[in-house]
Formats: C-alpha cells, sequence, structure tokens
C-alpha cells in the first residue's frame, strides 16, 4: 500500500517485480497447455522488461530460458516463428 506521501511501503513489490513475478506464472501456465507461442510471447515480455535490461544476469537467464523453450517446442510452428522475428532473440 502506498501512503499519502507517495513512497513506496516495505514489502510492498513494485510494478516491475510484478510484472515479471506475472510473466514467469503465466509462462507456467502455459507449459501446462504447451501453448508455445504464448510462452514465446511471455519471454519476450520478461526480456523487455526494465529490470531485465538493466541487470545482464537477469537477461542472460531469460536468453537461456527462451533458448530451451524453443529447442523443446521446436515443432511447434507458431512459436519458431515468433522466436525468429525477434532479431535480438533470434541472434543467440
Amino acid at each position: 500500500m502506498r501512503g499519502g506521501g507517495g513512497g513506496v511501503v516495505q514489502g510492498v513489490p513494485t510494478l516491475p517485480e510484478l510484472k515479471l513475478t506475472y510473466y514467469q506464472h503465466m509462462v507456467r501456465y502455459y507449459s501446462h497447455y504447451n501453448n508455445y507461442l504464448e510462452i514465446t510471447r511471455c519471454f519476450r515480455a520478461v526480456y523487455e522488461a526494465e529490470t531485465v535490461q538493466a541487470d545482464p544476469a537477469a537477461w542472460a537467464t531469460v536468453r537461456a530460458a527462451s533458448c530451451c523453450r524453443f529447442a523443446l517446442g521446436v515443432r511447434a510452428r507458431p512459436a519458431a516463428v515468433a522466436f525468429h522475428r525477434d532479431e535480438e532473440l533470434g541472434t543467440l
């Protein structure tokens, strides 16, 4: 919760942290249904997050995870197309 002064309350995640958590949950959800296109979209959203872009270690983790998902779901044509469409992730 935020106080009247606009400060962040300790223990409450920031909006970027909530977005990352949301997309991590969505990856797990779409994995259950083998929806590789949506998984790829989630990884792209995580990759484009400001907090991931600012942290090279987080960026490398997202890149590795997206490559693994791509390799596991290579039969899923829409995911392969989405993966190669992204120039930055496609150069891995």
